[in-house]
C-alpha cells in the first residue's frame, strides 16, 4: 500500500465522529469514503488492520454490493453517489489527467499546500499533510504507484494494482477565508510561475 494504513484509519474514525463515513463492497473490494476523501482496496491485499477497524467502528464488513453510512447512532443502508462508480475503474481508465508539474508548496496560518499547473483558470490546490502520506516507499516491488492525477469534479487521485485513493482538491475560496494572505500568494506564485491569469 501507499499509504499506510494508520492514515486510513484517522480519516475513517474523523468521518465516523462526524455521521459522514461510508463502507460498500464493491465487486468484493472494500470501498471507504467520507468527507472528501474514498478509497477502495482491491480484497486480494486489504489489509487486515483496515477490515478491523472497519468491524470496530461499524460492526460489521459489508457483504458485496452493499453500502452503509456509519456514525455513532448506528450503521443505516445508503449508497451515495460517491459509491456508485467503481473507484479503481475510474482510475484504470485513466479518466484523468496526470498533474506533472508541482510549482511550490505555499505554507499559511491552518495548512500548507501544495500548487500545480495544469489548469488556465485557476492553480491546482492539494494539501501538502495528505501528500505528504502518500509514498512509493511504503510499496513493496510488486506495487507501483500513479499519481496524483486530477479528474473535471477536483479529485486527486492515487493509485496502484492495489488500492487507489482520492481526495477532493483543496478549495481556495475556503482558504481565503480563514487565511487571506495564503490564498493571495497562492494566486500570485501561480500566476507568476504560470503566466496564466494575466
Amino acid at each position: 500500500m501507499f499509504t499506510k494504513p494508520q492514515t486510513i484509519h484517522g480519516l475513517m474514525k474523523q468521518s465516523f465522529k462526524t455521521g459522514n463515513l461510508y463502507v460498500a463492497n464493491i465487486l468484493g473490494n472494500l470501498a471507504l469514503a467520507g468527507t472528501g476523501w474514498a478509497v477502495i482496496l482491491l480484497k486480494t491485499f486489504c489489509p487486515n488492520e483496515i477490515k478491523a477497524e472497519t468491524v470496530k467502528l461499524t460492526g460489521e464488513l459489508p457483504r458485496e454490493g452493499q453500502c452503509y453510512s456509519a456514525s455513532e447512532d448506528g450503521n443505516q443502508q445508503s449508497f451515495p453517489e460517491a459509491m456508485r462508480m467503481n473507484l479503481y475503474e475510474e482510475v484504470e481508465k485513466r479518466t484523468t489527467r496526470e498533474l506533472e508539474d508541482m510549482l511550490i508548496t505555499v505554507r499559511g496560518i491552518f495548512g500548507t499546500y501544495r500548487i500545480y499547473d495544469g489548469n488556465p483558470d485557476r492553480p491546482i490546490v492539494v494539501n501538502e499533510e495528505i501528500c505528504q502520506k502518500i509514498s512509493s516507499k511504503l510499496c513493496d516491488e510488486e506495487e507501483e504507484i500513479f499519481g496524483p492525477c486530477i479528474d473535471d469534479n477536483g479529485r486527486i487521485y492515487w493509485q496502484s494494482n492495489r488500492m487507489a485513493f482520492a481526495y477532493m482538491e483543496t478549495d481556495l475560496e475556503k482558504v481565503g477565508e480563514k487565511d487571506k494572505d495564503a490564498a493571495d500568494t497562492i494566486w500570485a506564485v501561480w500566476k507568476a510561475m504560470t503566466g496564466y491569469g494575466e
